[in-house]
């Protein structure tokens, strides 16, 4: 599923960090990681290369760039056979431009793991609203969970800052039936790939990001999977959104599945 991985590394703590995860990741699973140094003004190249092998040995593959780190990442993703980019994250900091930009301009997915934090794939959040940009998400959370014997929720947030502030209002009502219609046809997709996938749909209101970060925590969750319409240039499309500001505040791990759109 995620063969072939691609690791932008700068050296520093929480890149170190998402590397030893990574490749204990990789090595139970026999996955190959390849790791990338773009050199900077605060990067070199050599002493990254050093900090890796000290880290995790050598078992990867190593490439020294000079250029714009997204720009450089982004262009290595799409001249590589790659399925994964793996990011580290600080705690308690905005999502830095380098990870926004590579989410938002990453041909495919990008897992970013906060510092402290594991690579867990036993419980699985999938925050879905049932659009386009979702359905790939949807299937990536599907193949996990049956790849890794997940436990995975289906989580539909109604946002309430859309108008829908009575329970009896007609577009309510249809709203809540979409919502069903959409965990439905999930836990179907779920069910039919594998009948003894552990599956169960929520239905929650309120603010996405907040209700999102409330219901992983409430769960356990071990790993958050979101949808990402971003296309390459548009980093308008991820500034604001579910996913930056899940990102920002969760302590777990969290797919960011592209949908290519």
């Amino acid at each position: 599923m995620f063969k072939n991985i691609l690791v932008p590394f700068s050296g520093s703590a929480h890149s170190v960090h998402a590397l030893k995860e990574i490749s204990k990741f990789a090595k139970e699973n026999d996955y190959r990681l390849t790791l990338l140094s773009v050199g900077t003004d605060k990067v070199n190249p050599q002493e990254t290369k050093n900090i890796a092998q000290e880290a995790v040995g050598e078992d990867f593959l190593f490439y020294e760039e000079k250029s714009d780190p997204v720009s450089k990442i982004v262009s290595f993703a799409e001249g590589g056979n790659f399925d994964l980019i793996v990011m580290g994250k600080r705690l308690g900091k905005e999502v830095g431009k380098v990870i926004k930009n590579v989410v938002v301009d990453s041909p495919i997915d990008v897992l970013v793991i906060p510092l402290g934090s594991s690579i867990d794939f036993s419980t699985l959040l999938l925050p879905t609203d049932g659009k386009e940009h979702s359905k790939k998400a949807e299937d990536k959370a599907v193949r996990i969970a049956h790849r890794y014997g997940s436990r995975l929720y289906i989580l539909y947030v109604l946002d309430l800052s859309k108008g829908l502030l009575s329970e009896h209002a007609i577009e309510y009502q249809t709203n809540v039936r979409e919502a069903h219609q959409v965990i439905d046809s999930v836990k179907e997709k779920a069910l039919e790939l594998d009948r003894d996938i552990k599956v169960e749909g929520i239905l929650k209101e309120g603010s996405p990001p907040d209700v999102i970060l409330e219901v992983a925590k409430e769960k356990g969750t071990g790993t958050l999977i979101l949808g990402c319409r971003g296309v390459k240039g548009l980093v308008k499309l991820f500034s604001g959104s579910v996913s930056e500001k899940v990102i920002e505040k969760t302590n777990i791990p969290v797919l960011v599945v592209k949908s290519g759109v």
